[in-house]
């Protein structure tokens, strides 16, 4: 569960060799969704005071919902672009492009984008009187059937179009062709995130019933049963000085 949170919360950087895409996570997901559901089924009740343990559940069930659809749909690669180059697809490698392999590129498969990338600028902007970089940023113009537009991605400031994100995550001065700059932006697909994103927050207001609000909703229900009772009470009572007429 701490691996999905950091996975979920923190996704601009990370790569494709993740824990979540490996066989024994799923099987790990599978087994908790089973002890969740079948738990939850064991201990319901139809009570008001039970409204915290419902929630909670229902949120992992949601979060684990969620993960799995990321487990086995999302997408994250790298799009490096030239400058004035258009490009509609991204990069996954393989393997950890960090591996040596005597200067050679890794293998990596391709994967069609539901629009184009035009790279129009890449800038540097560099802390006072040095050669750090305080903020890099690439000007792209999306081409798209539907709507062209123009957008500057900026480190926290990612570009999200047709549930694709792309962030910028690092740059090659000069090298690419013709001399030009090239911009490596992060992609990042996961339709399961938004799911997970729900089920966090329907997680967080069960665990606040289940600890802060327990007392009230059994007082709650309590005063509501006794309503209950005293209208039944109120009517047979009622009932009765009718039939003695």
């Amino acid at each position: 569960m701490v691996y999905l949170t950091y996975y979920i919360i923190i996704p601009s950087q990370q790569e494709e060799f993740t824990a979540h895409k490996n066989v024994f996570f799923r099987i790990l997901l599978f087994a908790i969704a089973v002890n969740v559901i079948a738990g939850t089924i064991k201990r319901f009740t139809f009570r008001i005071a039970q409204i915290g343990f419902v929630l909670t559940h229902l949120g992992l069930i949601i979060i684990i919902i969620g993960a799995s659809i990321s487990s086995f749909t999302s997408k994250r690669g790298l799009l490096m672009i030239d400058e004035g180059m258009v490009k509609n697809y991204f990069i996954i490698f393989k393997e950890s492009p960090n591996v040596s392999r005597e200067g050679k590129m890794p293998a990596f498969d391709r994967f069609l984008l539901p629009f184009s990338v035009k790279l129009i600028k890449f800038s540097i902007d560099y802390y006072y009187n040095s050669y750090i970089p305080s903020d890099y940023k690439s000007i792209v113009e999306i081409i798209d059937t539907s709507d062209n537009f123009t957008y500057e991605i900026r480190m926290n400031k990612p570009l999200k179009h047709k549930g694709f994100e792309l962030f910028q995550s690092d740059f090659v001065l000069g090298s690419g062709n013709s001399g030009k700059n090239v911009s490596i932006l992060s992609v990042n697909y996961d339709p399961g995130k938004n799911i997970s994103f729900i089920g966090f927050i329907v997680l967080a207001v069960g665990v606040v019933n289940l600890f802060l609000l327990k007392n009230f909703w059994n007082n709650f229900e309590l005063s509501l049963i006794k309503k209950i009772q005293e209208r039944i009470e109120y009517k047979s009572n009622k009932k009765d000085f009718s039939n003695v007429k």
